[in-house]
């Protein structure tokens, strides 16, 4: 399917020997990953977030002008394939390798990025 769907983005410019060498390389590259498991056929595995990857995508939405729980909702908060608790989990682990600041309290989260975004970056506070 990768194969087809790269013949297709690129139409006459790739052979089909090409197209299938770049399915062949990014698969195993997916599978080394972990996002893939299985010889053949291979199937689509769950990713690990943990605290770095919580924290990008976090600061991911915060860039998009998400504040609050609504972080933990975003399209960047859903590709990490966990759960909102999960993800709560690992930003408080981010939280205190001091990669952001995290509080929550019953219904009221708070995240911010002090110390990795700039004065002016952080302005919509």
């Amino acid at each position: 399917m990768l194969a087809e769907a790269v013949a297709q983005q690129l139409p006459d410019r790739l052979n089909p020997t090409t197209c299938a060498s770049i399915s062949r390389h990014t698969a195993a590259t997916w599978t080394r990953a972990g996002h893939l498991q299985g010889r053949s056929p291979k199937v689509r595995a769950a990713a690990a977030c943990g605290p770095a990857a919580a924290a990008y995508a976090l600061l991911l939405g915060y860039l998009c002008g998400v504040r609050g729980a609504a972080l933990f909702e975003t399209f960047w908060a859903r590709i990490t394939d966990a759960s909102a608790s999960q993800l709560h989990e690992q930003a408080f682990a981010a939280s205190r390798l001091g990669w952001l600041e995290y509080r929550h309290a019953g219904d009221v989260t708070d995240v911010q990025f002090a110390h990795l975004l700039r004065a002016e970056e952080r302005a919509g506070e």
